[in-house]
């Protein structure tokens, strides 16, 4: 793939101006709260057509590791295989057992349910689940008519115009400090951008932490970059760009043998809090790095 870089005359400007850029996405990401990231996954896409394990690989790959999640017998039992415990799983028979609403958790105390063909035909007419149900968004979703299974991110929502206008204008100004991080970074000495890529990072669509990351690896390696994706099949967010494609580290193109990119995933694994990926990988010639949602609300705002 062809790739162009826009460079400054003299290095260092392009390096104090990528490091502003860094200072703005930490502002910006210090109020979005705390990493919520555990660990550098091997797999990001499941093979099964299954709606059930669909579900499962994508709830596995993008929801905090501290969810409070509703949801079925059956897909209790699938993410407690996952071997992610500590998420607050809880049976929606339960939840609709919760009778008195000044209970602690009742539906407004989780942070999102998964409906179910199993779910949807078991609910109480009166219960706190079709609550929580109502008052949610889908956020990811498999399947089609009555075997389709959702995730759906239970939310307060917003009661008067000042809120939504407060929602606006947080959603617009991480919008303005992506877009602003990805016109820096066009100005990298070390950062080599594709016609694609150089698109996206303007765009104001780039996840802050992807922008970050790139960053702090120009520092210590020279990076061609391929394109910014959203990583998830099953999410409905297409211009959440969550997921960076690497093609070339320090004039090596990447493989999985490459010692440049064992030094850029070894780097990655170092990293903690927001800053964590929560999925690195190569997949043929490109090294992929992905990071989660940071948690309820995210998908709308960043």
């Amino acid at each position: 793939m062809a790739t162009i870089g826009v460079r400054t005359t003299h290095p260092r400007v392009g390096r104090v101006a990528a490091a502003l850029a860094l200072v703005v996405l930490l502002v910006v990401l210090a109020a979005a709260g705390p990493g919520l990231y555990t660990g550098v996954r091997a797999a990001f896409a499941p093979a099964s057509a299954d709606p059930v394990a669909l579900t499962e690989s994508w709830v596995s790959a993008n929801l905090p590791v501290d969810a409070r999640i509703v949801a079925d017998a059956g897909v209790m039992a699938a993410l407690t295989r996952s071997g992610t415990p500590a998420w607050d799983l809880l049976d929606y028979r339960q939840l609709d057992a919760l009778r008195a609403p000044a209970v602690a958790t009742d539906w407004k105390a989780y942070d999102f349910v998964v409906s179910t063909p199993q779910l949807r035909t078991g609910l109480s007419a009166t219960g706190q689940t079709r609550r929580a149900l109502a008052g949610s968004v889908v956020v990811a979703s498999y399947g089609a008519g009555a075997g389709r299974v959702e995730v759906r991110e239970i939310e307060a929502a917003p009661s008067t115009e000042v809120a939504n206008a407060e929602m606006a204008s947080q959603r617009a100004a991480r919008m303005a400090a992506s877009a602003d991080a990805g016109r820096q970074l066009l100005t990298s000495t070390t950062i080599r951008l594709s016609p694609d890529a150089a698109q996206q990072a303007v765009s104001g669509y780039v996840d802050g932490r992807l922008l970050a990351m790139l960053v702090g690896l120009g520092w210590q390696h020279t990076l061609t970059v391929g394109g910014f994706t959203d990583p998830d099949a099953g999410g409905l967010f297409a211009n959440r760009l969550r997921q960076v494609s690497i093609l070339v580290v320090d004039g090596t193109l990447v493989s999985a043998e490459s010692a440049q990119v064992t030094a850029v995933m070894n780097w990655l694994a170092a990293q903690s809090g927001e800053f964590r990926p929560s999925a690195v990988a190569v997949r043929g010639s490109q090294l992929l790095i992905r990071f989660r949602i940071t948690g309820p609300g995210d998908a709308r705002v960043l």
